[in-house]
């Protein structure tokens, strides 16, 4: 419900002082209205990066998003920048999906696959 509640897991779950916790999906107490975030609790203190809230749950967000963040990590982007570029690429993955009527996530919206070519690039 707070960020004192996610700097308290990430205590208790013993992170590596050098290490991150990444928080999806929250809705915090002070989270603006039809907005989610992504929270990074890190060595060198807490960033948070909100998104819209899309009114769709879908089997694969999760995974999708986290394999976002490491491909742009792995393309050179630093960590907030990297959840930054994941989350309307999830999001766009999850509004076609819905137009769609999909029970999943869906990848195959061309401009979709555009960007995902393209990660880092620009």
């Amino acid at each position: 419900r707070t960020l004192a509640d996610l700097q308290a897991a990430r205590e208790a779950l013993h992170i590596a002082p050098e290490a991150h916790l990444v928080a999806t999906g929250c809705v915090l107490d002070d989270t603006a209205e039809g907005q989610l975030e992504t929270v990074i609790l890190g060595p060198d203190g807490i960033s948070r990066h909100p998104t819209e809230r899309l009114p769709i749950a879908l089997p694969g967000t999760g995974d999708l998003f986290a394999g976002l963040v490491i491909a742009g990590i792995g393309r050179g982007l630093p960590l907030p920048r990297a959840v930054e570029m994941a989350q309307p690429l999830t999001a766009r993955a999850l509004s076609h999906a819905k137009a769609l009527g999909a029970g999943e996530v869906v990848l195959s919206e061309p401009e979709f696959r555009r960007a995902l070519l393209s990660l880092g690039s620009g």
